[in-house]
């Protein structure tokens, strides 16, 4: 049993809460709620309408999320930059969910408040902070993997069995496939359609593909680990299902990673457009030759390098090809974009992060051999005279992170920090 105890004179005999009974009874003063499921995670308080809530964040990778429940016509206000979602009505018991993504700046716990309009001594506020958010119903889930993995077809079947038993439908890509043995499979560009979540069997560039996919979507993904480092593929193979079983029921952290767009404009045209996870990489692409590009922070000029290329990377991509070439580590929920020379011919060209809120621009002067890369996986040649416009994306994804996984445990395991 979970039972929370709060100081307060109320006294209920019974209700549903998001289909879950539960008992409210007086205790020497407190009311304590009792929640009949032994196996449920969290834990509910009671307050009155009269006391404005808080919604300050656990993690700085999370969302914060507050789920309530008020009696039926109570109005229910919120202050802040913040989502009110009516999830439904049970018993006369009006559920709640307000959702502050706060990925552009700290939890600001001054605004973030929660209150009733029209405040009654009947009327009782259940709350759980949980800073988990809740999907809907996952009904079809989409599946990518990474090919030439010995142990994948033990994997997907094992994963393909375990959602046919528990009724959950799935979309295949061709290499998931080919792996369980299945005739029918769905391109990469259709498979978003009709998904409420994507899994990600490989390491962290079968994600960065995946994101392709689902980018624009708002569809969350559940990444586990087949490949090597994996920075963004935290949940390991031996945590696949119960880190499923907790995503499909609604009990799982959300990191929101924010994308960067980049424009290809020649001659005053835009050529081309794309969208990075990670980075956007202006580089050599064949002979061992310094390129030059010129950078331009809004209308403020930066500077002249040259070098061997230029990479600009979100917080996400911080860990990626901009830490190898000297970058800083960014934390993820940080606004900010970074421009880190590759190997310059000025050695005190050094990285520069900047606001996400600035438009880098980027000119080739080179006459050939610049190549545009995006995420690693797809790009074009570049002429001389191309400007690169990058700024940070609307787009976000939806990494399902595991609960006990945060942002520096990551780093220790995977750059062996502390270790001697």
């Amino acid at each position: 049993m979970c039972r929370v105890t709060v100081d307060s004179n109320i006294y209920v005999s019974a209700l549903q809460f998001r289909g879950l009974p539960l008992r409210l009874i007086e205790m020497a003063g407190n009311a304590e709620v009792e929640v009949a499921i032994s196996s449920l995670r969290k834990l509910y308080r009671v307050v009155t309408t009269t006391q404005p809530l808080n919604v300050v964040k656990d993690d700085p990778d999370d969302d914060a999320v507050v789920e309530c429940a008020v009696a039926a016509g109570s109005e229910v206000i919120v202050t802040g930059d913040k989502h009110l979602l009516r999830l439904g009505e049970y018993d006369g018991i009006q559920i709640l969910q307000v959702r502050e993504f706060l990925e552009r700046g700290s939890s600001k716990a001054g605004n973030n408040r929660l209150a009733i309009q029209k405040p009654q001594s009947s009327n009782l506020l259940f709350c759980s902070n949980t800073y988990l958010s809740r999907m809907q119903t996952i009904r079809t889930v989409g599946i990518i993997s990474k090919p030439n993995i010995a142990r994948a077809p033990e994997i997907v079947c094992g994963l393909l069995a375990w959602l046919d038993k528990r009724g959950v439908q799935y979309r295949c890509d061709q290499l998931t496939a080919e792996y369980a043995g299945i005739p029918n499979f769905v391109s990469r560009e259709e498979l978003h359609k009709g998904i409420e979540m994507l899994i990600v069997l490989g390491g962290d560039g079968t994600l960065l593909s995946a994101v392709r996919v689902v980018a624009g979507h708002d569809i969350p993904i559940f990444a586990v680990n087949l490949g090597h480092l994996g920075f963004l593929t935290s949940i390991r193979v031996e945590e696949l299902y119960p880190e499923l079983e907790r995503a499909l029921g609604g009990e799982h952290r959300i990191g929101r990673r924010r994308m960067v767009d980049c424009e290809v404009v020649r001659n005053g045209q835009t050529v081309a457009s794309y969208s990075a996870l990670n980075d956007v990489v202006i580089g050599k692409s064949e002979l061992a030759r310094m390129i030059d590009l010129d950078a331009h922070i809004d209308d403020h000029f930066v500077a002249a390098y040259k070098a061997d290329g230029l990479i600009i990377s979100t917080p996400t991509g911080s860990t990626a090809y901009s830490l190898s070439a000297g970058g800083p580590v960014i934390f993820p929920s940080v606004n900010a974009l970074c421009i880190t020379p590759i190997c310059p011919h000025m050695l005190t060209n050094r990285p520069v992060i900047v606001p996400d809120s600035s438009v880098i621009h980027i000119v080739n002067h080179g006459e050939e051999g610049t190549y545009l890369t995006i995420d690693g996986q797809v790009g074009e040649p570049l002429s001389k005279g191309d400007r690169i416009v990058c700024r940070s994306s609307q787009k976000t994804i939806q990494l399902i992170r595991p609960p006990k996984s945060l942002f520096f445990d990551v780093l220790r395991e995977k750059l062996k920090w502390g270790e001697r």
